[in-house]
């Protein structure tokens, strides 16, 4: 499993640099999202174990997700 685990790692590091560089530097997402996503990406490539970082973007999408979903709501006037 160490091979496939490793794998998974850099998989997700680079993940986490894409949205970090699309957020950042061409607001694709909020910047807010795009900072965090890079300290992930740096968390996955530096830890040997991957535990605490999966554990801690799983909390990062759910907040994405959050925010994406609250921000593509139409607006509605009363």
């Amino acid at each position: 499993w160490g091979g496939l685990l490793g794998m998974q790692k850099v998989g997700m590091a680079v993940w986490f640099l894409v949205v970090a560089f699309a957020s950042i530097r061409h607001r694709a997402l909020p910047r807010w999202l795009g900072w965090p996503a890079a300290v992930l990406a740096a968390v996955f490539l530096v830890l040997p174990d991957a535990t605490i970082p999966v554990i801690i973007s799983f909390l990062w999408v759910m907040v994405a997700g959050v925010t994406l979903a609250v921000q593509g709501r139409p607006q509605v006037n009363s």
